[in-house]
C-alpha cells in the first residue's frame, strides 16, 4: 500500500478496548526496511523491485530468478504468541511449485540437511496448489510436525491476506480473513524454535525462488482474534497516495497533532471517515465545511477518505 509518510517511531495497532504491539510492520512501498526500525532486514537487489500495483498500490515485486528478502536479527519468535500477517499475489507457476517458499525460517539445508535435526517453519504451495504451513520442532517426540493446509486452491495472479497466528495451544493459517485450518502445538511456542535463517520468498533448502508481489508484511506479538483478521481483510487497499496523486479539490494531511482537511469547494454531500490500521472506523463526519481541522485523534497511524461530490481520494496519516 501507498503510504504518505514514512514512520519514524513504534506504531501500535489500536484495536477497539485493546492495544496490540505491532513487532514490525513491512509496508513495501519504497524498500524492504521495517517502519517500526526493530528488525533489519535486506533485500537481493538485482531481483527485487517497488512497483505500482492496479489494486494494491505500491508494492513490492520479486522476479523468481534473484529476489528475495534476508531477515537479518532473527528474534521474531522471541515471543510466547505472534500473528503474522502479509499480502502476496502469485503470478507464475513452475514444476516443483510444491516447494516454492513464501517463507521460511530455519537452518540452511548445506550446513543441516535434515529438518529433524532442527526447527523449521515454513510455507509453500502443495498437492493441486493448496498452501501448506509446516512448524516442525526438535522438542517434539520422533519429529512430529504440525502441518496446516488451506481449503482451496491459491489462483495465480490474485491477491490474497495471509494470516498465520501461533501460541503455546495452536497453530491457525488464515486466507482472506477466513479460518483455513487450525492444529494444536503440543505445547510448543514461537519462542521455543531456533533460528539462523529467515527468509521471505526464499527456501533454506536448493528449491525455486517465489515470483509475484508482496505487500504490507506486519508481525504482532499476539494471537489476533478472528473478528481482529476479518477487520484486516475488510478494510479496502488504497489505489494511491495522496501526496504523490493528489485529487485536485481535496487535500488531506496531519500537522503535528491534528489532521487538516481542506476542500477548495465543499458540496452538501461530503464525507469523511477515519480508520485505525485494524481497518475499524473510528471517525465519520458529513456536510464538511472547506476547511476542517481535528485535534482529537490519538497518536498513530490512520487511514482517511474524503468523498465531496465525484470526486473521492484517500491517505495515510500519521497523527503524533
Amino acid at each position: 500500500m501507498k503510504r504518505s509518510l514514512r514512520l519514524t517511531i513504534a506504531l501500535f495497532a489500536l484495536l477497539t478496548g485493546s492495544a496490540l504491539a505491532q513487532v514490525a510492520h513491512f509496508p513495501f512501498d519504497e524498500d524492504e526496511m521495517d517502519v517500526l526500525m526493530e528488525i533489519n532486514s535486506s533485500a537481493e537487489a538485482t531481483g527485487v523491485s517497488f512497483v505500482f500495483d492496479d489494486q494494491r498500490g505500491d508494492v513490492m515485486e520479486l522476479d523468481g530468478t534473484d529476489g528475495f528478502i534476508t531477515y537479518l536479527l532473527n528474534d521474531v519468535y522471541d515471543y510466547d504468541a505472534l500473528t503474522y500477517n502479509l499480502w502476496f499475489r502469485w503470478t507464475t507457476s513452475v514444476a516443483n511449485q510444491w516447494w516454492v517458499r513464501i517463507f521460511d525460517f530455519g537452518i540452511p539445508f548445506d550446513l543441516d540437511p535434515h529438518p529433524g535435526n532442527h526447527d523449521v517453519v515454513f510455507l509453500t504451495t502443495y498437492q493441486d496448489g493448496l498452501l501448506k504451513w509446516h512448524i516442525h520442532s526438535i522438542d517434539w517426540t520422533d519429529g512430529m510436525d504440525t502441518i496446516l493446509i488451506s481449503k482451496e486452491p491459491i489462483v495465480l495472479d490474485e491477491w490474497y491476506m495471509l494470516t498465520c497466528t501461533h501460541d503455546a495451544d495452536s497453530a491457525r493459517l488464515y486466507l482472506n480473513g477466513e479460518l483455513q485450518d487450525s492444529r494444536s502445538v503440543n505445547g510448543v511456542k514461537p519462542s521455543d524454535l531456533e533460528f539462523t535463517n529467515m527468509y521471505l520468498g526464499r527456501s533454506n533448502w536448493d528449491d525455486p525462488l517465489f515470483q509475484g508481489k508482496f505487500d504490507e508484511f506486519t508481525i504482532y506479538n499476539e494471537v489476533l482474534s478472528q473478528e481482529a483478521i476479518t477487520d484486516l481483510y475488510v478494510f479496502p487497499p488504497l489505489p494511491s497516495s495522496t501526496n504523490s496523486l493528489i485529487i485536485e479539490g481535496i487535500d488531506i494531511y496531519a500537522y503535528g497533532s491534528n489532521l487538516v482537511v481542506r476542500l477548495d469547494n465543499a458540496l452538501p454531500n461530503t464525507a469523511l471517515s477515519v480508520y485505525n490500521l485494524m481497518g475499524v472506523e473510528v471517525m465519520h463526519e458529513t456536510e464538511l465545511g472547506t476547511d476542517l481541522e481535528i485535534s482529537s485523534l490519538k497518536t498513530g497511524v490512520y487511514i482517511v477518505r474524503v468523498v465531496n461530490g465525484t470526486k473521492a481520494t484517500t491517505a495515510k496519516v500519521f497523527i503524533q
